[in-house]
């Protein structure tokens, strides 16, 4: 007996109790079977309540028949339980011809990041193209490293080393630079 079946034979079901996971079985029919905490916790349920209930009345009541978990393949899905859009990874692995083992990840949290980020990016993007601008070459001292926006101020870089991965730099010096290296050259600058 390999350690999966002696971990199951010992604890049967409730070595899913601790999976952060929604863990469901079900029969042939989609009748549940046994659905873990994380699952009763996700959509506001408890096992007494929900077993020998289709999975479909339980997942996603909306449809009238349940064709999504036929093929057992990754189903991306949108949920709505009390209220509350929630957007779910359900994996679907037919166990035996009796048995249907499904497994929902709430990848809300993930999706409304990566969101977050998109945002982010969109706006850094709008903010480069407006203080830089994207058709002409960026201008970087090549003393001090500031970059010279659009309007001809100059600013420093939050990160020199990244301005050396940069294509289309430009380098010159930039006026306090070029004041400094006159002087040290002995040429007369007015300040």
């Amino acid at each position: 007996m390999n350690r999966v079946d002696e971990a199951f034979r010992v604890n049967g079901l409730k070595m899913f109790d601790k999976v952060s996971a929604g863990i469901l079985f079900t029969d042939s029919q989609k009748k549940i079977l046994y659905a873990n905490p994380a699952f009763c916790r996700l959509y506001r349920t408890s096992l007494d309540k929900i077993q020998n209930k289709t999975c479909r009345s339980v997942i996603h009541p909306e449809s009238k028949e349940c064709r999504k978990c036929r093929d057992g393949a990754h189903i991306h899905m949108e949920s709505i339980i009390d209220g509350k859009k929630y957007f779910l990874l359900v994996s679907c692995s037919q166990l035996s011809k009796d048995l249907l083992l499904k497994i929902i990840h709430d990848i809300s949290r993930i999706l409304g990041e990566l969101s977050t980020l998109r945002t982010e990016v969109s706006d850094l993007h709008n903010l480069v193209e407006s203080t830089i601008g994207s058709s002409q070459p960026l201008v970087v001292c090549c003393r001090c490293h500031k970059i010279r926006l659009k309007d001809g101020s100059w600013v420093p870089p939050a990160d020199v080393d990244a301005l050396q991965l940069i294509k289309g730099l430009s380098h010159g010096d930039c006026p306090s630079c070029s004041r400094k290296w006159v002087k040290k050259l002995g040429i007369i600058c007015d300040d």
